[in-house]
């Protein structure tokens, strides 16, 4: 008997640590006489399969990505497959939750894209369709990846917030709000239950009166300047 063990008179109580959720396992056992021959032959005395429960608290964080390629209205954010543990069981599925910076805390029933963006400050929402993964192995998976414009290989995904504009009435990730803070953050489910990731904050960019984003303007003011020595010389 190990140091997870313990027996009184007729009855042994052993604890078994590190085994995952949703596996079947056997418990088998062989008597033995100390010092006196080999061990005798086993018997299962019990079979179970560990239910699932809520993904265990994360050790990873999302990322998020700037760009000049986003346009004022997107944002792009990048997480890992293994950011969620699957000891407590297989991860099925994924949500990607977004709100503005100060609603984080609020999120109790989230709304869709359409009736989140009609309010101000806007309340979290789901931007994602359901059951929806970006590490899908298989054809079918690409439709999923679509939905949020997502690049991803077996371990990490990219995916750009904003890109969808053709949303209805339900879940969408529709276009964001100019110059507003966006908080994002990633839902794993299980069967058994589901965890939310720590939130990324990112920015959007604003345009200014003519609609032209800051960084195009300042891209712009580093062209003038670096080609005006050469207008000089001539």
């Amino acid at each position: 008997m190990d140091k997870n063990s313990s027996c009184s008179h007729i009855a042994c109580t052993v604890t078994f640590q590190d085994l995952k959720a949703e596996f079947n396992y056997s418990i088998s056992v062989r008597p033995h006489i100390t010092n006196v021959g080999a061990f005798g032959e086993a018997y299962i005395v019990q079979t179970c399969t560990l239910p699932p429960s809520a993904p265990p608290p994360v050790t990873k964080e999302p990322i998020p990505i700037q760009g000049a390629h986003l346009s004022n209205t997107e944002a792009e954010f990048a997480f890992s497959e293994d950011m969620f543990n699957d000891t407590n069981g297989e991860i099925t599925h994924y949500d990607v939750l977004v709100s503005e910076d100060q609603e984080v805390a609020k999120c109790r029933q989230p709304k869709t894209w359409k009736e989140a963006h009609s309010r101000s400050p806007v309340p979290c929402y789901f931007a994602t369709p359901s059951f929806w993964t970006p590490f899908a192995r298989d054809p079918s998976g690409a439709e999923a990846k679509r939905s949020l414009a997502c690049v991803s290989n077996d371990l990490r995904a990219r995916c750009v917030l904003g890109s969808d504009t053709t949303c209805g009435p339900g879940r969408c990730n529709g276009p964001l709000k100019e110059g507003i803070t966006y908080a994002v953050w990633i839902r794993a489910y299980t069967a058994g239950g589901y965890r939310d990731s720590p939130p990324l904050y990112t920015t959007t960019k604003k345009a200014n009166g003519n609609g032209v984003s800051k960084i195009s303007i300042e891209a712009f003011t580093m062209s003038i300047m670096c080609f005006l020595p050469l207008f000089i010389t001539k």
